[in-house]
């Protein structure tokens, strides 16, 4: 079980260099979340 865990955890956390910035799978889906709900959120403010 700890095995599969380290598996998906690797998958996880592919690390994307970009200009040496180093991003994490993990950090892509959370920033593209949040910027997804606040436009959502200002699109309701103005509406």
């Amino acid at each position: 079980m700890v095995e599969v865990w380290k598996a998906v955890n690797n998958i996880m956390s592919i690390e994307i260099s970009y200009n040496s910035v180093t991003v994490t799978f993990w950090q892509m889906f959370i920033y593209f979340a949040l910027l997804t709900f606040v436009v959502c959120f200002i699109r309701n403010l103005f509406d």
